[in-house]
């Protein structure tokens, strides 16, 4: 009996909050003022400063991104031998080192003082993510109808070339739309503070 007495959970005390008693045009006017003096601390686009690991993270994210735009572009190179002529054609490549340029310009620009606006990057991010993943998928495309001769030994290496360079661009749409979001979702909660 003394042991069920002395092993009694403490008593845990809450502290409750009561709802603010703010009428909708209160709430409003205090949103907009976090807004203004959030706008007076940022520069001048809105965008919030990075931090710590948020910096990290992002500076992680785009030399991925950066590193991956190069190797599609060095493996497309190879791969564009079965690639039909046309705009098909065209289409990766011209998204492989656009964005290897644009890629370079971020990275650079986060290491520095970060004068690139935040609203451009995540709309280049928008961008990238779809461009990425149409060339992905016209790489996979080409590779699975096997339009070009499947008896020559360079060939089918060049078609398997396709294949992982479709592969390795999607990822790079999906770590595209990973970074457009979680910047985006920075943004919003300095707003909101």
């Amino acid at each position: 009996m003394m042991q069920e007495e002395r092993e009694a959970p403490p008593k845990l005390k809450l502290k409750i909050r009561p709802l603010s008693s703010q009428t909708p045009a209160q709430s409003v006017e205090r949103l907009h003022s976090q807004r203004s003096r959030l706008q007076q601390q940022l520069s001048f686009d809105g965008s919030p400063p990075l931090q710590g690991r948020q910096r990290a993270f992002v500076q992680f994210i785009k030399i991925i991104e950066l590193i991956l735009s190069v190797v599609c572009a060095v493996l497309y190179y190879k791969g564009i031998m079965v690639m039909p002529s046309g705009p098909r054609r065209v289409m990766p490549n011209v998204t492989f080192y656009g964005y290897m340029v644009i890629n370079f310009v971020v990275v650079i620009d986060l290491f520095m003082r970060q004068k690139i606006s935040g609203h451009v990057v995540r709309l280049l991010g928008v961008l990238g993510t779809v461009l990425f993943a149409v060339a992905g998928m016209l790489s996979i495309e080409t590779w699975s109808k096997k339009e070009y001769d499947e008896n020559n030994t360079e060939f089918k290496f060049c078609g398997k070339v396709l294949l992982s360079v479709g592969i390795i661009s999607i990822i790079n749409a999906v770590l595209l739309c990973v970074d457009t979001i979680y910047s985006y979702r920075v943004w919003v909660k300095a707003l909101c503070r």
